[in-house]
């Protein structure tokens, strides 16, 4: 009887153990055109917030921004600056689709709590309007939580 048991228990705690471990990530994305003290100072909130996550990814988008002039390789090499004084888990990411890379990272990563932030300026309307209709949209991932940061700039 208890060899019968434990034949249908191991199985069983294999497969617990065999899952994997959940991880907190952070993402924030943007078209960034041009990176701005404040999408720094969102990033640097973030990190206050959360001390424990495993990595903060920066999607840098190609265009759609207020500037056509500013491009996604200008983003990127002004987030690189930014990254020195960020720690070492944070990633600067290029992306077609910042919006689109966000939900697609929390689809193909399910057993990760992630952590969407976004920036909001005191009272600036349209910043907060943008984290509502973001916040909502999370509802079609278990995983993803939309965090709002507010700035000073």
């Amino acid at each position: 009887m208890k060899s019968l048991v434990k034949s249908l228990i191991m199985p069983f705690l294999t497969e617990v153990d065999s899952l994997p471990e959940e991880k907190t990530i952070g993402l924030f994305g943007g078209w960034f055109q041009p990176p701005t003290k404040g999408h720094f100072e969102v990033v640097k909130k973030a990190i206050e917030m959360y001390p424990n996550l495993s990595k903060l990814i920066v999607y840098v988008g190609t265009g759609g921004g207020r500037s056509e002039d500013i491009t996604q390789a200008q983003s990127l090499a002004i987030w690189d600056i930014y990254k020195d004084y960020l720690p070492s888990n944070v990633e600067i990411l290029p992306s077609p689709n910042p919006i689109s890379s966000i939900y697609r990272y929390a689809k193909e990563y399910p057993f990760e709590d992630i952590k969407w932030f976004l920036g909001s300026r005191p009272n600036d309307k349209q910043d907060y309007e943008n984290f509502h209709k973001h916040s909502k949209a999370t509802s079609t991932r278990n995983n993803l939580e939309a965090i709002n940061i507010i700035t000073d700039k």
